[in-house]
């Protein structure tokens, strides 16, 4: 038995070396096979051929399967199995030497104990070559999966920078300007050509940009980022942006909230409004705007008077209400043309504009009559600031294109709301009032102020 079971565990040695005779490189390198052979070998004979024997050599016969596990599981079968020949070589040499520690016991107890020792220690070099087997083919197996794994990887990243390259393609190519910026900071991640001309920039200045910058004011995009995280998506949404010379620029964007990664971005696209915006600015301007003068005309006065009436009682402020009306004015349309009577008002309007006060209301109730309103002025004020406007009138010289010089006196009729009756004057009230109170300058002699008393005539006589 114990024969044929070392034949049997030395036998793939044999096959091993016919199998690859060839001298390789161990896996690990040679300094540490060498060490371990050396080691393995070393321990082996220093046991098994020293001449003495000792009782310490029997406890040292299992350190010989130390560095043989050593051997098995970090070198190759073919260098396991060598080394396991020639230790069973060194063993049976010293043992029919009659050195080792079997040699005491007699040759064929001897050499049977050394052929079951060769069984044992062959089993431990067929037992760690498996587990290294196993170990191996797991790796194998593991860099199998990495690999397969990064290929998935690598695969599934190509796609999506396919998938951007593709967006990046479309978002360039599209006529309409679009904009792709992270929600949390406005950082622009993509921007087409027709946006970043939009703006009057390069497409490529405007990459890392914050669009924040972009805003007149900031708290209208905090406003669409409610309604984007409401709602996921915005349409037909009006903005005001900053052009790159500094004007403003009217957008109608439509947007969307969409996941990018473990972030969110903002796409955008928007059409330039602000040609709309500007005419619909110059309808508002001429739906309020008297054509000839550029005061406000009648129904605009009206609106903003009121307006005007509401918040001075509202304060209890004082107000005062004037009615201009250019004396004579008929005959110089009659005498010099209408023309002529145009400059008048031009003239006479700029003269007013420059001695009213910035708060004041200025408008063209018709014809050669304007509507001044006082805020925050009291009886005397409102006297003093008629005297002034009359006098200025009264100081101009107009020079005609036919050598001509007219020389305009202006009427004026005033009148004082009051804060202290208990009962709120309507504006058409008050220009009632002051109406009665220019008829009665006219009827005095013109070129003078007059305000409004409970005893002024109803129907006062004209001079």
């Amino acid at each position: 038995v114990g024969d044929a079971s070392s034949a049997v565990l030395l036998a793939p040695a044999l096959f091993l070396w016919w199998k690859e005779p060839r001298f390789t490189r161990p896996m690990n390198g040679w300094p540490e096979a060498g060490l371990s052979a050396g080691l393995l070998l070393g321990i082996t004979a220093w046991v098994f051929l020293q001449p003495e024997q000792s009782p310490l050599e029997s406890g040292l016969v299992p350190l010989i399967l130390l560095p043989l596990t050593w051997i098995a599981l970090r070198c190759s079968q073919r260098d396991a199995y060598t080394l396991l020949a020639m230790v069973f070589l060194i063993m049976l040499g010293g043992t029919l030497l009659g050195r080792g520690p079997f040699a005491l016991s007699g040759p064929e107890v001897a050499l049977t104990t050394l052929q079951l020792r060769i069984v044992v220690h062959g089993a431990v070099v067929l037992l760690a070559g498996a587990l290294d087997l196993e170990r191996r083919k797991a790796m194998l197996a593991l860099a199998e999966l990495n690999t397969h794994l990064e290929e998935r990887v690598a695969a599934r990243t190509q796609l999506i920078e396919a998938s951007r390259e593709r967006l990046r393609q479309i978002v360039e190519s599209l006529p309409t300007p679009m904009v792709m910026s992270r929600a949390k900071d406005g950082l622009v991640v993509e921007i087409n050509e027709a946006a970043a001309h939009c703006f009057g920039f390069r497409r490529d200045e405007l990459l890392g940009a914050r669009t924040v910058d972009f805003y007149v004011d900031p708290e209208e995009r905090d406003v669409m980022l409610a309604r984007l995280h409401e709602h996921g998506v915005v349409r037909q949404h009006e903005l005001r942006t900053r052009h790159r010379d500094g004007h403003t620029l009217w957008l109608m964007i439509s947007a969307a909230l969409m996941p990018d990664g473990d972030q969110e971005v903002i796409l955008f696209t928007f059409q330039d409004i602000t040609p709309v915006k500007r005419r619909e600015r110059e309808l508002e301007l001429l739906a309020s705007i008297d054509g000839l003068t550029g005061a406000l005309n009648r129904r605009q006065f009206m609106l903003e008077a009121n307006q005007r009436l509401l918040e001075s009682a509202a304060q209890a402020s004082p107000l005062a209400l004037l009615i201009l009306d250019l004396d004579h004015f008929k005959l110089v349309n009659d005498t010099r043309g209408h023309l002529a009577g145009d400059e008048v008002l031009n003239k006479v309007t700029a003269t007013v504009h420059a001695t009213l006060r910035q708060k004041d209301l200025f408008g063209r109730l018709g014809g050669e009559e304007f509507g001044v309103l006082l805020t925050d002025t009291d009886e005397r004020g409102a006297q003093e600031l008629a005297e002034r406007l009359r006098a200025a009138i009264e100081a101009m010289r107009i020079p005609l294109a036919d050598g001509g010089i007219i020389r305009p006196t202006v009427s004026i009729g005033g009148v004082r709301a009051s804060s202290e009756t208990d009962i709120l004057p309507t504006i058409t009230d008050l220009l009632s009032h002051a109406d009665r109170a220019l008829y009665q300058a006219k009827a005095t002699g013109r070129n003078r102020v007059v305000f409004w008393q409970e005893t002024l005539p109803d129907k006062p006589q004209m001079a």
